[in-house]
């Protein structure tokens, strides 16, 4: 009974979810992009905060202004330097978030006025500012979560991968977001204590929270020997914010400062070789999306699930084995020296049977885009598991020639 309860708490939080999804709001006659909206509202908002702030932490409010503009007129100017540098549009928060704090600390430098409480109001004001940028994502379907049994189904238009259509993502940036909104309120708590405190606080927070959500991200991103380049950005927004903490006190005692800088510099580089000996190359979006068309090309040649499938290999070296069943079709994953068993999350595919060697699924044919696929299927039961041996191969082994059991 509490299994079944569970299950519909899970179902209606889902049916919510999914009326998040849209690409346009209707404000009275008309209608405007969503992510955009979300966008202006969260600046308003910062803003009214950083005043706020700024009579908590005594910065007048000219001042406030002042660098509310600069910090905003950062955001538009560094995406558009990125968008001539690269040739396409891409927003990455940790880059603004750089780029703001560095344009209000020159401001604060060039009026001569103090950097660090300029910093506080910029560090509160920024939070609700991001906080409505990933609901802003969530509504978007951008800067989307992993397959998921809780989350989103977002719809064709949100130009999500073709793997993703009609799949649940968990809502990621939703977790950002409230997290955003609860850093920012101990920020405000703080901006009455001495100059630096709410900047360390809101910089060391975001850093941990966004390490963190990284793992439960499922849209492509950068990476850098073998880590997520976001992870890296963390990691050095920490060490930044350790070092102002260290700036901003009075009194540090230089062996203190060495042992704890000594301590974390080795524990991170520790985190950093582990997250990378953990990492996953096969189950990259960009390797999962090239599986996928692998996928969506066999089927169109798959025999029955009685002939002898047909195959493909990917960039990656993973092998893919593919027959028509009748409960949809039936694709075996295999690699020669790496484990599989990522790839048929990272598509949002339950695994019928795993070997030693290969990962077995069942792709619906309703996943796949072309309507004429959709009709080599019948009896939309239940299906069965499905092992090298029930599959019709009969050898003890998978596909290809390797031993199922080794």
């Amino acid at each position: 009974m509490a299994t079944k309860a569970n299950g519909t708490r899970v179902e209606r939080v889902n049916q919510l979810l999914d009326r998040l999804p849209r690409e346009n709001l209707r404000v009275g006659a008309r209608e405007v992009p969503a992510f955009r909206s979300f966008g202006v509202l969260g600046f308003h908002l910062a803003v009214l905060v950083a005043l706020l702030t700024g009579v908590l932490t005594g910065v007048p409010a000219l001042d406030v202004a002042a660098l509310s503009t600069v910090a905003g007129a950062s955001f538009f100017g560094w995406a558009l330097l990125r968008k001539a540098l690269t040739g396409r549009e891409s927003l990455v928060a940790l880059e603004h978030v750089w780029v703001a704090y560095g344009t209000v600390a020159l401001l604060r430098w060039i009026a001569d006025a103090p950097i660090l409480p300029g910093l506080d109001v910029l560090s509160v004001g920024l939070c609700p500012f991001l906080a409505l940028g990933r609901i802003g994502c969530v509504v978007a379907g951008c800067c989307h979560g992993q397959p998921a049994a809780l989350g989103i189904v977002y719809p064709p238009s949100s130009g999500l991968p073709a793997r993703l259509t009609g799949i649940r993502l968990f809502p990621a940036p939703l977790i950002e977001a409230v997290a955003l909104c609860s850093i920012g309120l101990a920020a405000l708590a703080m901006a009455g204590r001495p100059a630096g405190t709410a900047t360390v606080w809101v910089l060391v927070a975001y850093a941990t929270v966004r390490f963190g959500t990284e793992a439960l991200r499922g849209d492509a991103r950068p990476f850098l020997a073998g880590v997520s380049v976001p992870r890296l950005m963390c990691a050095a927004q920490f060490a930044f914010a350790l070092g102002l903490a260290e700036f901003a006190a009075e009194g540090g005692q230089i062996r203190r400062t060495a042992v704890g800088a000594g301590v974390l510099a080795v524990a991170g580089v520790a985190a950093l070789l582990l997250a990378r000996r953990r990492a996953d190359p096969l189950t990259h979006p960009e390797q999962l999306d090239e599986v996928w068309e692998r996928i969506r090309s066999l089927a169109e040649t798959a025999p029955p699930e009685d002939s002898r499938p047909s195959t493909d290999e990917t960039s990656a070296g993973v092998r893919l084995a593919a027959s028509w069943g009748a409960y949809g079709l039936h694709v075996s994953f295999s690699h020669p020296s790496r484990p599989v068993t990522g790839l048929s999350y990272g598509l949002g595919l339950t695994p019928l049977a795993v070997t030693g060697v290969a990962t077995h699924v069942l792709v619906a044919a309703t996943r796949l885009s072309d309507p004429r696929l959709r009709t080599r299927t019948h009896q939309p039961a239940t299906p069965r598991a499905v092992t090298p041996e029930a599959a019709g191969n009969g050898t003890g082994r998978d596909y290809f020639g390797n031993r199922a059991d080794a």
